[in-house]
């Protein structure tokens, strides 16, 4: 009984450590608040900006807002904006914003 205890704890702690190391952020089991309406400062701070819109962040057991930004644009990349990606059934994963 004892060593089938220390095989399934083996097995949740390697789980956990996997699914908190996997890139792009952490696995949530709840689906992400709507986001809030914000709005862009005005004027940019430049031309060669993007705005990267904010988004909820599971942080410390609770919903977090980080506000949008404005970002520094490279030549020849597009901004693709951060979204949550549902993945399995009341798995919501976040997916970074990127330049593409």
């Amino acid at each position: 009984m004892l060593k089938r205890t220390v095989i399934f704890a083996a097995i949740a702690l390697f789980a956990v450590v996997f699914y908190a190391s996997c890139s792009g952020g952490a696995y949530v089991s709840s689906e992400p608040p709507a986001p809030k309406m914000e709005t862009k400062p005005s004027p940019p701070p430049g031309q060669q900006v993007v705005w990267a819109p904010g988004h909820w962040e599971w942080r410390k057991g609770h919903w977090t807002w980080r506000q949008g930004h404005y970002k520094r644009t490279k030549p020849g990349k597009s901004w693709v904006d951060g979204h949550w990606k549902h993945s399995g059934s009341n798995r919501w994963k976040w997916v970074p914003g990127h330049w593409r």
